[in-house]
């Protein structure tokens, strides 16, 4: 038939016989025929044109990586030339390039829709979810070993790309076939032979011009009924020489995890594992009894997050018109706190400082300096700071999600990243449009500093979301955060020292809380620092520093 018609009804539905045929095979757990393996390298060797190598059998890809490291160590770290390319170009994509006239498997010269593609079905079984489980444990094992690892980084080739996987290279093996057997295209039989006889009777192979491992196959594979390995209480992939893998619905365990049955398993080991994909099958099986509310204050991974809101059973909020009717009421109580013009308490406000750094994970207790306005703000932080890392940074993925670079404040990312998974995406929307204040009163460039008229942004959120739908929180943090609102205003923080900036003695903006004043500076600080605005505009010739 045409390389470009789409196949019959028929020919379609055979797709399925053929990926369980190629599933079986990669999946087949039967001990090698060390005979046929050896007529099988030798012959690929002979295709490239290569000596026959030592060859040597072992237990598993393990152990074929310590037997390699020996290999290396025995000839004083010479180069070795590794074969695992060229084999697949002399193979696989010859193959490939006689039957569809392209070299690249991935192109489909007959018409077919996703679901159709055999090697794509295959790959999401085998590849994903059985071979590179596999291939990371083996390197993980073999990472821990300091003197294995080493020794197979002196050379030039990459470890992951130095082996042939029969259950990789079965998800192709099943399209080529397909296209042969029910399309009858054509192709060199004694290509397709080597091919499909390399698959079916060899585990992975690790060859080198001077030798080649052949692993033994698996004598264990555990499957759930998605096709992912999966195991409970035993190894879900298990070699002859005790390499294994557990394995919970496609997600490697841990072996203390592996040997035990989900029920057994301990709350404990959430608080102490450090991979979030662990985490999420540890809470997907733990008891809600065991599951505690402060997991949800004290993760950091956002899907962890919205799975511990559904297990702890916490409602996902939505908006009452009542509640939306007083969406103002709490950006007028916040506005009111940043137009606040009354001296700051210098005492609380630096008590407010100490507790916002602990907030933000620092290690240091810094000198805390008050300044009456932005000029002496500003000269202060060029004596006092220079050498000093800021100990925020100045661009936020919520920044860039609301529409500006906020300032990357770990009080405010762990407060939002709590209360954000407890509501639903139209109540973010509203929430994004009333209340988060987007711009301060100075759009100069006072980069670094924290702005008291931004913060009431976030408190204005945080409050609505704490005080009327209810949403869990950190208390500390937000005891912490409403603080240094209250009592502060513009502060610069560094490592060590941090500068603080009175309140302005006289500010004013229009109805959407821009700066703006006629004839007079919209902004005056007590060290002489004016600054002149139109409706949040204010050209270079209206600065006024003294």
């Amino acid at each position: 038939m045409s390389r470009t018609r789409r196949p019959t009804v028929e020919q379609l539905a055979l797709i399925s016989s053929y990926i369980e045929k190629w599933r079986a095979i990669a999946t087949n757990t039967n001990r090698l025929d060390s005979v046929k393996v050896t007529a099988i390298i030798h012959e690929i060797y002979q295709l490239l044109n290569v000596n026959a190598p030592l060859l040597k059998f072992t237990d598993s890809p393990y152990s074929a990586g310590l037997i390699l490291k020996e290999f290396i160590e025995s000839r004083n770290y010479a180069p070795l030339n590794n074969l695992s390319q060229p084999i697949q170009k002399h193979l696989k994509e010859e193959l490939t390039f006689q039957l569809t006239g392209y070299s690249d498997v991935k192109v489909y010269p007959v018409q077919l829709i996703e679901k159709e593609k055999s090697n794509h079905i295959l790959n999401s079984h085998l590849y994903h979810q059985f071979h590179c489980l596999l291939a990371a444990k083996v390197r993980t094992q073999l990472w821990k070993q300091p003197q294995v690892w080493t020794t197979l980084k002196t050379q030039s080739w990459y470890y992951d790309y130095c082996y042939i996987a029969p259950e990789w290279w079965a998800c192709d093996g099943c399209y080529l076939d397909w296209l042969s057997n029910c399309l009858n295209w054509k192709h060199n039989p004694k290509y397709w032979e080597l091919f499909e006889a390399l698959i079916i009777e060899c585990g992975w192979i690790f060859p080198f011009t001077e030798i080649c491992i052949v692993c033994e196959r698996p004598i264990r594979i555990s499957f759930d009924t998605e096709k992912r390995l999966h195991a409970e209480a035993e190894p879900a992939l298990e070699f002859l020489d005790g390499f294994r893998v557990y394995a919970h619905h496609g997600v490697t365990l841990p072996e203390q995890y592996g040997i035990l049955f989900p029920n057994q398993w301990k709350a404990q080991w959430y608080r102490e594992e450090k991979l979030a994909s662990v985490k999420e099958v540890l809470l997907q099986n733990l008891p809600v009894h065991l599951i505690e509310q402060n997991w949800l204050l004290s993760e950091s991974d956002t899907n962890l997050k919205r799975l511990l809101v559904q297990r702890l059973g916490i409602e996902v909020k939505t908006l009452t018109n009542a509640q939306t009717n007083i969406l103002s009421d709490y950006h007028k109580k916040w506005r009111e706190v940043a137009l606040q013009l009354a001296p700051i308490n210098r005492q609380k406000a630096a008590l407010a400082i100490e507790q916002f750094y602990t907030a933000n994970n620092s290690p240091y207790t810094p000198e805390i300096l008050f300044a009456d306005g932005l000029y002496i703000a500003q000269r202060l932080v060029k004596q006092k700071c220079r050498g000093q890392i800021s100990i925020i940074k100045l661009y936020s993925y919520y920044g860039h999600k609301y529409g500006r670079e906020y300032l990357n404040l770990a009080l405010i990312n762990k407060l939002w990243s709590t209360i954000a998974v407890q509501l639903s995406d139209s109540v973010l929307q509203e929430l994004r449009n009333v209340l988060i204040c987007k711009r301060s009163w100075s759009l100069e460039p006072y980069f670094g500093w924290i702005k008291s008229e931004e913060l009431t942004g976030w408190c204005s959120l945080f409050d609505f979301c704490i005080s009327i739908l209810g949403c869990v929180h950190d208390q500390n943090l937000w005891s912490i955060l409403q603080a240094v609102v209250t009592e502060c205003g513009w502060f610069f923080p560094c490592q060590r020292t941090c500068i603080v900036c009175e309140r302005p003695i006289k500010l004013s903006v229009d109805d959407r809380d821009r700066l703006h004043a006629e004839n007079e500076p919209a902004i005056v600080y007590a060290d002489g620092y004016k600054l002149r605005a139109r409706h949040g505009l204010h050209p270079k010739k209206y600065f006024q520093t003294y």
